[in-house]
């Protein structure tokens, strides 16, 4: 049960922390380029926390994976929630790749 919380809040943390970059790369073309903003600061949030919010909370409920009892026990000292490899896959990785894709759709 414990191996089954960590995974779904590492994946929970990993889509949450991937749809950061997409919102804020228009407001960062805006202050560098002066580009009109298609949506207010304001309202890019009510988007984000009605959107993004149920999907994440629903990763917590899902089932676990087929070798989640073949896996080794998690050591408390070593293994972390969020890593330097979850934050460089969410912002550089998918993020990046969601943004590019929002400019050009």
């Amino acid at each position: 049960s414990g191996r089954l919380i960590f995974d779904n809040l590492k994946k929970s943390i990993a889509y949450t922390l991937s749809s950061n970059i997409p919102e804020i790369s228009p407001f960062l073309i805006f202050i560098t380029v002066q580009t009109p903003l298609p949506l207010s600061t304001v309202l890019i949030l009510c988007i984000d926390l009605g959107t993004d919010m149920v999907p994440a909370i629903s990763m917590a409920w899902e089932g676990p994976e087929a070798d989640i009892m073949q896996r080794p026990a998690r050591n408390s000292k070593v293994d972390r929630l969020v890593t330097r490899k979850l934050v460089v896959f969410a912002y550089l990785q998918i993020g990046v790749i969601q943004a590019v894709a929002g400019f050009f759709t």
